[in-house]
């Protein structure tokens, strides 16, 4: 019994010095990329039919306006996207966690980017989808 009370309190010491637990703005910034990441990977496999056709060898995976698509390649060069974003989400977690008590401000920064990053991919993921819909 008083292992286990060790162990709790141990874990709990844990959570509470977590730094997401300590900054709500953090929180919310990191909270809003990862929804956004779950978001990207949920655009992804929903589309998947319209990525991945047996008929098809190549896909577009880049498109210009006034050129058509210039870039083209195997159907799973556009598991490139989910990935980047989670890289992106990790990266800015693991600079901001070594970074925090020096400099909030760049924590903030960070935080703040990798949400924008998500709905940046999210966007091109959809135009990519889109210009493979033809």
């Amino acid at each position: 019994m008083m292992m286990r009370n060790i162990l709790v309190s141990h874990i709990w010491d844990q959570i509470d010095r977590n730094l997401l637990c300590r900054d709500r703005l953090l929180l919310y910034f990191y909270g809003t990329a990862a929804i956004l990441h779950v978001v990207l990977w949920g655009v992804f496999v929903a589309n998947l039919h319209t990525l991945y056709q047996p008929d098809k060898e190549f896909i577009a995976l880049h498109y210009k306006v006034g050129i058509g698509p210039d870039f083209v390649g195997p159907w799973y060069y556009i598991l490139a996207i989910p990935f980047l974003g989670l890289a992106v989400l990790a990266g800015n977690m693991i600079i901001g966690k070594h970074t925090y008590h020096h400099e909030k401000f760049s924590v903030y920064a960070l935080s703040s980017s990798a949400a924008c990053i998500q709905g940046v991919l999210i966007w091109s993921l959809l135009l990519i989808i889109k210009a493979n819909l033809f």
